[in-house]
């Protein structure tokens, strides 16, 4: 692990209802399948999930960038906001359980590279950047 890093390559869980927070330009890197099930918030850091994420319940993730390089699954609302940076799908959304609502707030771009499922797409916070839907997008 690097130093002022947290990094995990395994299973990693947030615990029911319960937030991970990192400060000071720490990024937050996951190798194996992430669940969850609170908010996380690295301050001015960016998340890079490499694994598949799984939604247990309605999420809020902060950074100053996101990208999520395996598929993104759950019935539940995600929010995004990512103060500087893009937020970055590289692979499916909703692709075995279709997201609720997705919020996406930011500044520096959105790419959807594969197919997208959910009940929402919200682009409202977009502020800057371009918004690229690379595959099919499925919205109920």
């Amino acid at each position: 692990m690097q130093a002022g890093s947290l990094t995990s390559s395994d299973i990693l869980y947030s615990a029911s209802g319960n937030d991970i927070t990192t400060y000071s330009n720490t990024p937050l890197v996951t190798y194996g399948t992430f669940n969850i099930s609170g908010n996380i918030i690295t301050d001015t850091g960016v998340q890079n999930y490499t694994g598949a994420v799984n939604l247990a319940a309605n999420a809020v993730l902060n950074a100053s960038g996101i990208t999520f390089a395996g598929t993104v699954n759950g019935a539940y609302n995600l929010t995004l906001n990512s103060s500087t940076g893009a937020i970055n799908f590289d692979n499916s959304v909703g692709n075995s359980a279709a997201l609720g609502t997705i919020l996406l707030n930011n500044s520096g771009g959105v790419t959807f590279a594969n197919t997208l499922d959910a009940a929402t797409l919200n682009l409202s916070g977009i502020t800057a950047g371009t918004v690229a839907l690379q595959g099919n997008a499925t919205l109920t």
